[in-house]
């Protein structure tokens, strides 16, 4: 069987691109990989023959220039799915998914997957219409959340696929009771944004002594500039890091930080992976209010949800110092139990398509 992977993003940032590719036999199957390389680095896939499309874009630039540089990758994308015959093409994101819906529909219908990791404006006409006819006509389309189902035209052709990284969670301590002395570790791991948001929550907790707020990983230059300025002496940094390194600051963390706000359907309806490093290693994780997040972490007794209204570190605190392992252990595992079953779900239909 001959395989493409069709994305709009690089490598690095298709998160967990590894829940197809430890599926694919690559002694049986060819896989071809085309993708967008917007930082002009070299991204190895063992075994795959790349197609990599350099766009060279500044934020600054006006919508219509970024188009216009997507329409070129189009241009060179559709030409190699033109002059080639994939038995199956997994495309990564209903935004690639629209950009080249025109040769899905006509060359590849019944023949392609699509991979929803975000919101993409899929509730707004046209491209309610356009993602409509591409769900139906795909093989199946995988959700990383079932948030997604909000604004996500109605159909039967959905799988859930929950994006937990099982090496690292094997590599990782599983909590057994809370942490019973200060500082309590509050640990960021991964790509820092949403300034505003983490300025706030530098805010609640500057210079108390029974907390120390960990930012691991790239983007942090704002929010250091942010403490220094402020002389905050509670707040660390560690720059980018290796994600074999992942388990390490897993490791030394009492509470996960997950709180991006709300009121955003981007937001809103994701699961963010740092939910499934908090559910299957058992550690306590903060999350914004209104969230799908935020609504399982708190069900399974693991979230305590920052209202970004009405700041109250004590109670967090307090929250933290009461949890009962015993109490929400059960809760803990049968969402795991629903995780689990929804991706054996999604590996059972892989595999009969690989066959």
């Amino acid at each position: 069987m001959k395989i493409a992977i069709l994305s709009s993003v690089n490598v690095k940032h298709m998160s967990l691109i590894s829940l197809y590719t430890s599926l694919i036999d690559l002694s049986k199957h060819e896989l071809d990989v085309i993708y967008v390389d917007k930082f002009d680095i070299d991204e190895d896939i063992k075994n795959t023959k790349i197609f990599k499309y350099r766009i060279d874009i500044n934020p600054n630039w006006g919508k219509l220039l970024k188009i216009k540089k997507y329409l070129n990758y189009r241009k060179y994308a559709k030409n190699i799915l033109t002059n080639t015959d994939y038995d199956l093409v997994i495309v990564w994101g209903t935004y690639t998914a629209y950009l080249f819906n025109d040769i899905l529909l006509k060359k590849y219908k019944g023949k392609y997957i699509i991979n929803v990791r975000d919101y993409f404006y899929d509730d707004i006409i046209p491209i309610k219409f356009i993602i409509n006819k591409l769900v139906k006509n795909s093989i199946f389309t995988v959700l990383s959340s079932d948030g997604f189902l909000e604004f996500l035209p109605a159909s039967n052709k959905y799988k859930v696929v929950h994006s937990k990284n099982e090496q690292i969670i094997i590599n990782s301590e599983i909590r057994t009771n809370i942490k019973d002395t200060f500082p309590i570790n509050i640990n960021f791991i991964g790509n820092i944004r949403f300034y505003d948001i983490n300025q706030k929550i530098i805010e609640l907790f500057k210079n108390d002594e029974r907390v120390v707020l960990n930012y691991i990983g790239t983007g942090g230059e704002t929010l250091k500039k942010f403490v220094t300025e402020n002389r905050i002496s509670n707040v660390k940094f560690v720059d980018g890091f290796n994600i074999e390194e992942t388990s390490k600051y897993l490791n030394n963390t009492d509470v996960l930080l997950n709180a991006y706000g709300n009121n955003s359907k981007s937001l809103d309806t994701a699961l963010s992976i740092r939910l499934y490093y908090a559910l299957f290693l058992k550690i306590p994780i903060i999350v914004s209010k209104e969230t799908y997040t935020g609504k399982i972490a708190k069900e399974t007794g693991l979230g305590y949800e920052l209202n970004f209204m009405d700041y109250d570190k004590e109670s967090f605190i307090e929250w933290y110092r009461n949890l009962d392992y015993e109490k929400i252990s059960s809760k803990i595992s049968d969402q795991i139990d629903i995780i689990e079953k929804q991706n054996e779900e999604f590996e059972e239909v892989m595999k009969r398509i690989l066959s």
